[in-house]
């Protein structure tokens, strides 16, 4: 169990790019030669993906909402700005 944790936190580091030159060395050759190992390694880097595009996606429909608002914002202004001059 203790291997895990071990595991998880090399697997961690290497995706954070926190390795050393040769910590890197022996995390390429462990990929290369423990088929469970490069299995952890694939899955961690599809959830690390799939958060990415989430969070791309959760930041786009933000950016959307807040266009809208501007938008609804503006058109008040403009419409009370013409209601003042008649």
């Amino acid at each position: 169990m203790e291997n895990d944790k071990d595991y998880t936190d090399l697997i961690d580091r290497f995706f954070d790019d926190e390795l050393s030159d040769m910590e890197l060395e022996g995390f390429d050759s462990k990929v290369r030669e423990d088929p469970a190992f490069a299995a952890r390694v694939a899955l961690e880097h599809s959830i690390r993906k799939g958060a990415a595009q989430l969070r791309s996606e959760q930041a786009d429909q933000a950016y959307a909402a807040y266009r809208k608002k501007m938008l609804w914002q503006k058109s008040i202004l403009a419409l009370a700005s013409v209601a003042l001059l008649f």
